[in-house]
C-alpha cells in the first residue's frame, strides 16, 4: 500500500524550489478514454480515479513533504505557496522513439524534476543504438532545459525480478550517463495484488495488464524512494584490497553451494555437472560478500559446456550464470550472462558486472531454468581489483 512519512531526508533541497515537474510516459502515465476496451478514465490506466494514479500520488506526497519541511524549519503554520506546475505528457505514442519529436518542447519546459516511465511498448531493436540512445536523447533534452534538474527513471512494468533485464539495464546505463536515478519496479510487478487484473474492475486483457491502484502506489513509492536517493549524500566505499574467489570444485568446495552440484572429472580435473531430465530445471546458488564486492567492477571467468539443452520458453531461461544483488533499499537485481542452449563444447565466459555501492547482500547462481538437458561448469574465478 502507498504511504510515506511526512518528513524529508536530511540534506534535502528546498522543496518549494521545485516549480516545474515533468511526467513523461505511456498509458501508465496517462491514457485518454477508450470505451472500446472498457477504459473510461482520463488518467493513468488502470487506476480507479485520477488521484489514484502514480502521478497524482507523487504530487500529493510532494505537497505533504513541502509542508513538513517548512514546519521542521520552525514554522508551525506554513505560509501559502503555489503548487508546482505539473506536465503529464504521453503525446505521440507509447514507445521511446515516439517521444523524440518533442525534445524541443521538453527542453523548453525547463523542468526542475522529471519522472520518466517508458519502455513497455518498445518491442524491437532493444539495443544500445535502438533503445538506449533514443532514451538518452530524452534525458539530454531535459538536461538542456535545466542542467540541475532531478531526473528519475522507472524500470519497465512487466519484467519479473529474475526476467530478461535488457531494457532495464539499458535504462540504468542511460541514467548513469545523465546522472539520473533508476527506480526499480521488479518486486512491485512480482506482486499479483499490484496488477489491475486482481482488482476485478476491467475485462479487457490489455487494461488488466496495467498496474491497478496497488501498482500505481508502488510506482509512486519507487519514484519517491528514487527522489530521496537523488539528494541523499553518497558515501563511497573506501578502496579495498583486490579480491579473488576461486571455485575449483574440490572437496570441500570453495563456495557454500545449496545444493552442492555433482562434481565429476572432465579433461583431467574437477567440474560441476547439473542435469535436468524435465523442464522443471535444476540449479545451485552460493552467497558472495557484498562487503567485499560492493561498489566494484566484478569479473567472473569460467568455461561452460552443454548437451541437449532444450529451447528457452522465456529469453531469461536456459543455461544460467546469474548474480543476485539486493541493495540497502531492499530492491533486488538479477544480472545474468547470456549463454546458448543446445549442445556445444567448452565455451569461455569472461563477464564483468558493476556491483552498486549500496549492495547489501549478493550471491551467484548456476544451472538450468525451465529447460531440460545437462550443463557443466569449469572452475569459476571471481575477482575485483582495487
Amino acid at each position: 500500500m502507498f504511504g510515506f512519512g511526512a518528513s524529508c531526508a536530511v540534506g534535502a533541497p528546498d522543496l518549494k524550489s521545485i516549480h516545474k515537474i515533468l511526467f513523461l510516459g505511456d498509458s501508465i502515465t496517462h491514457s485518454v478514454p477508450g470505451p472500446q476496451i472498457g477504459w473510461t478514465g482520463d488518467w493513468g490506466m488502470a487506476a480507479s480515479a485520477a488521484e489514484k494514479d502514480y502521478c497524482h500520488l507523487f504530487l500529493a506526497q510532494l505537497a505533504t513533504a513541502r509542508i513538513a519541511q517548512v514546519q521542521n524549519a520552525g514554522n508551525p503554520v506554513p505560509p501559502p505557496f503555489p503548487a508546482p506546475e505539473a506536465w503529464i505528457f504521453n503525446e505521440g505514442g507509447g514507445k521511446v522513439t515516439d517521444k523524440l519529436q518533442f525534445t524541443g518542447t521538453i527542453s523548453a519546459f525547463k523542468a526542475d524534476l522529471a519522472l520518466i516511465q517508458l519502455g513497455e511498448n518498445d518491442k524491437k531493436d532493444i539495443t544500445v543504438e535502438g533503445f538506449q540512445k533514443p532514451y538518452e536523447a530524452l534525458l539530454a533534452a531535459i538536461r538542456a532545459g535545466n542542467p540541475r534538474a532531478v531526473i528519475l527513471c522507472s524500470g519497465v512494468w512487466g519484467i519479473w525480478p529474475g526476467g530478461d533485464q535488457t531494457k532495464n539495464n539499458l535504462i540504468r546505463a542511460a541514467c548513469k550517463k545523465y546522472e539520473a536515478v533508476f527506480a526499480d519496479l521488479g518486486s512491485a510487478y512480482a506482486d499479483p495484488g499490484n496488477h489491475a487484473l486482481s482488482e476485478n474492475r476491467f475485462t479487457n486483457a490489455a487494461v488488466n495488464w496495467h498496474p491497478g491502484d496497488g501498482g500505481m502506489g508502488a510506482y509512486a513509492e519507487a519514484f519517491w524512494k528514487a527522489f530521496t536517493i537523488s539528494y541523499a549524500p553518497v558515501v563511497p566505499r573506501p578502496p579495498g584490497k583486490p579480491v579473488e574467489v576461486d571455485e575449483l570444485w574440490g572437496n570441500p568446495t570453495g563456495l557454500k553451494w545449496n545444493p552442492v552440484p555433482t562434481i565429476v572429472q572432465d579433461e583431467g580435473h574437477n567440474v560441476a555437472k547439473i542435469t535436468s531430465p524435465g523442464l522443471e530445471g535444476a540449479g545451485s546458488s552460493a552467497p558472495l560478500s557484498a562487503t567485499q564486492f560492493g561498489g566494484r567492477e566484478v569479473t567472473i571467468r569460467t568455461r561452460v559446456r552443454a548437451d541437449s539443452v532444450s529451447a528457452k520458453p522465456k529469453a531469461w531461461n536456459g543455461v544460467k550464470l546469474t548474480l543476485r544483488i539486493r541493495n540497502s533499499a531492499g530492491d533486488t537485481d538479477y544480472p545474468q550472462y547470456n549463454l546458448p542452449v543446445g549442445t556445444y563444447p567448452w565455451t569461455d565466459v569472461n563477464w564483468t558486472v558493476r556491483v552498486p555501492d549500496n549492495a547489501a547482500d549478493m550471491g551467484i547462481g548456476i544451472g538450468l531454468e525451465d529447460v531440460s538437458g545437462t550443463v557443466w561448469y569449469d572452475a569459476i574465478h571471481i575477482s575485483a581489483p582495487n
